[in-house]
């Protein structure tokens, strides 16, 4: 069991935010365990086809299987909507001697969990020698992953990490922080007075003194079970938990028929007087096909007309209306 003991200026400083580096080192994580919730099966079979073959030595030591990730790639995110360039532009500000203490706990962690290959040794070998330079080896192996596994998604988790952001801070407002810490992973996260509890029984009993700066609740998309933790200086102590709606990553929203979405655009009214300048049509005819009068139909058409969408040439006594290159575009888009 895990203690996060909050301080008055904790509790009036929880706030929530989600982190694109931290989404990305769950999911190499989990795809290297093959511990892949059931309803991402579908992500882990497309991202193992899209990385065939490439290989992430300088990943494979910074995010081990067991779930340990190194401190300085998973920083708190100091901003609620942050980009991977954000997060990566504040690791490579990380201190060379943070990131050293953080690789020797990676040795420490990785051998005690017999995951120490001589290839990661060698890796966090170089990290100790020359911080930075490796960091610019795991950078390019990070945005070589976001760009294969997790951009083709991002858009999706966004939608999924914001909703659950806005729900979080609706219980909290409605209920309070007992309600809202606990209702987050019933049975791994409580709150009781003025204490966060995370049920993790191999990891022992820790207990934290927080400073009153503030927790950092920070969603992630791809597992909705398990909770996690980071209260290393020098960041906000953060607890990191699956987002609500998950599932909903691969549900593609049902599109309006092309009739309906036209006439959500421009009205009911000019919708119909568009399609029907397919061919061209005076007023008269117009009037009679939509069984309107002639005077409604001219106001539509005045207003098409303004908008570049339809013109008119004389024929005889009669003026005819027909789409414009542009009309005519705007209906292929409804139509197509």
């Amino acid at each position: 069991m895990v203690s996060l003991h909050l301080q008055s200026g904790d509790l009036e400083n929880i706030r929530f935010a989600y982190s694109p580096l931290i989404e990305l080192a769950f999911a190499y994580c989990d795809l290297r365990s093959g511990k892949i919730p059931s309803q991402h099966r579908r992500w882990a079979e497309a991202t193992e086809r899209a990385i065939h073959g490439l290989h992430f030595p300088f990943m494979d030591a910074v995010v081990l299987a067991n779930m340990y990730i190194a401190d300085f790639v998973t920083q708190t995110p100091t901003q609620a909507r942050l980009t991977l360039d954000d997060e990566i532009a504040q690791m490579y500000a990380t201190s060379e001697r943070i990131i050293r203490d953080d690789v020797r706990y990676l040795y420490e962690h990785g051998r005690a969990q017999g995951e120490m290959s001589v290839e990661v040794d060698e890796v966090l070998r170089y990290f100790l020698a020359y911080p930075h330079d490796a960091l610019h080896c795991l950078e390019d192996e990070l945005r070589l992953f976001w760009e294969r596994a997790m951009a083709p998604y991002w858009d999706r988790i966004q939608v999924i990490l914001e909703n659950d952001i806005l729900y979080q801070a609706r219980q909290m407002a409605l209920y309070g922080v007992e309600h809202m810490i606990s209702a987050l992973s019933p049975e791994k996260l409580e709150y009781h007075d003025g204490e966060i509890i995370i049920h993790k029984p191999h990891c022992g009993d820790q207990d934290f003194e927080l400073d009153g700066e503030g927790v950092i609740f920070v969603p992630k998309a791809l597992r909705e079970d398990g909770v996690s933790w980071q209260v290393a200086c020098p960041w906000l102590p953060m607890v990191i938990y699956g987002a609500r709606g998950g599932a909903t990553l691969y549900h593609t929203p049902a599109q309006p028929d092309p009739e309906s979405a036209l006439t959500m655009m421009i009205g009911e009214g000019r919708a119909k007087v568009l399609e029907s300048l397919k061919t061209p049509l005076h007023t008269a005819e117009l009037a009679h096909r939509l069984q309107v009068t002639s005077g409604a139909v001219s106001q539509h058409l005045g207003k098409l007309s303004q908008a570049g969408l339809v013109t008119s040439h004389r024929s005889s006594s009669k003026v005819y209306y027909r789409l414009t290159p542009r009309g005519e575009k705007l209906l292929a888009v409804f139509t197509e």
